[in-house]
C-alpha cells in the first residue's frame, strides 16, 4: 500500500522540478510585458497631459495688457515695473526682455494702438519641450498694472494673441515660438 504512494509522491516531484524553469520563464515573461504595457500606458498619459498643460501655457502667454497712456509713457511705467526684479531687463532698442536664467526668454514689446499702448510678448522659446517663464509673465503684467494704477493710468486686459512654434535644427524638444501676425 506504501508502495504506490511512493511512486505517485516520486513522479508529483519530478514533475514539479521538470516544471519549475519553465513556470518561471513564463511568469516573468508575463510580469514584463504587464509591467511594459502599465509603463507604456503611464507615459501616454502623462504625455497627453503634458502637451494639454503646455498648449494651456502657451495660450495665457497670449495675454495683453492695453495702457491708458502714449507709448513714451507706457514705457517709462514698463520700465518701472520691469526694474523691481531681475529676472527682467530693457534692452537698448526699447523693448524688454524676460530673462530665465541668464538667456532671454522671452521679448516683450509695446505697440501704439487707438486705445493706448498694448503689451504682449513678440517671440519666446522653450527648453526641453518646456515653457519654463510662463509665470514670470504673469508677475510682469500684474507689476505693470500696479505701476500704472499708481500714476493714475488706467488698463485693461488687451486681446489674446497666438504663436506659431518653430523647431530649433537638430533639437526636437528646444523651439522658438513667434506672433502669428
Amino acid at each position: 500500500m506504501d508502495d504506490p504512494l511512493y511512486v505517485i509522491g516520486g513522479i508529483a516531484v519530478v514533475l514539479l522540478l521538470i516544471a519549475v524553469p519553465f513556470v518561471r520563464r513564463w511568469t516573468r515573461r508575463t510580469g514584463a510585458e504587464l509591467g511594459e504595457r502599465a509603463g507604456r500606458r503611464f507615459a501616454e498619459d502623462n504625455l497627453a497631459k503634458g502637451e494639454v498643460a503646455k498648449q494651456r501655457m502657451v495660450e495665457g502667454l497670449g495675454a495683453t495688457v492695453v495702457i491708458g497712456a502714449p507709448p513714451a509713457r507706457a514705457h517709462e511705467l514698463v520700465a518701472e515695473a520691469t526694474r523691481k526684479g531681475s529676472d527682467y531687463r530693457s534692452t537698448p532698442d526699447g523693448l524688454f526682455e524676460i530673462l530665465f536664467g541668464v538667456e532671454p526668454a522671452a521679448t516683450v514689446v509695446l505697440s501704439d494702438t487707438p486705445d493706448g499702448t498694448l503689451v504682449h510678448l513678440q517671440d519666446f522659446r522653450e527648453q526641453h519641450g518646456q515653457v519654463l517663464f510662463a509665470p514670470f509673465w504673469d508677475t510682469l503684467r500684474t507689476r505693470i498694472e500696479k505701476a500704472a494704477t499708481s500714476a493714475g493710468v488706467s488698463t485693461r486686459p488687451g486681446p489674446r494673441l497666438s504663436f506659431a512654434r518653430t523647431p530649433v535644427p537638430g533639437e526636437a524638444l528646444n523651439g522658438t515660438w513667434a506672433l502669428l501676425r
